[in-house]
């Protein structure tokens, strides 16, 4: 007989009861805070109202382009049929007390837009992409609101 199951509510994962029980309701991986890499996810507007260095997002991508150009393509992408929004999970920040000088090598767009549409701006950027395997395996559920996520990333 299959053990009851539900979901974790922080990342979706598929977790015993009992499990949820123990925990309120979180999976063991974010119990132990070790789920997710980023230390945040920022809105377009907050991350280049932080940053300075224009290789603060997408480092390797070359012809690299200033932040005004990146702002106004991020925001352009945000107004795209079924794009809710676009996240920049943020790795590590230079001066953390100031919360100054983010960085990172990927964008999350939140929302249902069709793979052409992702394909299509992955190209003008210069990036890859993939669409988030589940709800919440990347994003966590609080930035995502349940909504599947793809990712656009400069290797």
């Amino acid at each position: 007989m299959a053990a009851d199951k539900t979901n974790c509510t922080v990342c979706n994962a598929e977790i015993l009861v009992t499990t949820a029980s123990r925990t309120g309701g979180k999976c063991m991986p974010c119990v132990n805070g070790d789920r997710y890499s980023y230390v945040a996810y920022l809105a377009v507007e907050d991350f280049f109202a932080r940053t300075s260095d224009d290789y603060a997002l997408a480092p390797n991508l070359e012809p690299h382009p200033p932040n005004p150009e990146f702002k106004t393509a991020l925001t352009t992408l945000r107004a795209q049929p079924g794009v809710a929004e676009v996240l920049i999970p943020v790795d590590e920040f230079g001066e953390p007390e100031q919360e100054l000088e983010p960085c990172s090598d990927r964008i999350f767009i939140i929302g249902a837009p069709d793979e052409t549409t992702i394909a299509d701006w992955a190209n003008r950027l210069g990036a890859e992409f993939y669409r988030e395997e589940r709800a919440g395996a990347e994003v966590p559920l609080n930035h995502s609101r349940g909504q599947p996520a793809w990712c656009l990333v400069w290797d």
